[in-house]
């Protein structure tokens, strides 16, 4: 009975990290994500910035590439592409 507890225990909890990360593309904490690029596609659309939404598609490849393959190596190109997108 004690190995079902354990089990049940660790079910719950990838169900409940499955559900903050999310299920889908559009909830969770994806879905916020997306809306939030989504906000600032717009502003640099708005804008007609070229090279914010140049920069935009390229952190959005490295976020999907690091999302997909959980390899560290897209967080670093992620956040050296993120210090050049705020400092140009």
């Amino acid at each position: 009975m004690k190995e079902y507890q354990n089990i049940h225990i660790l079910f719950s909890r990838i169900y409940e990290n499955t559900i903050t990360i999310g299920v889908d593309e559009e909830s969770g904490n994806h879905g916020m994500m997306r809306d939030y690029i989504h906000e600032v596609e717009r502003y640099f659309d708005r804008k007609q910035d070229l090279k914010g939404l140049n920069y935009l598609l390229s952190i959005r490849r490295l976020e999907k590439d690091f999302i997909q393959r959980v390899d560290r190596r897209y967080q670093n190109l992620l956040g050296k592409k993120l210090m050049t997108c705020f400092t140009t």
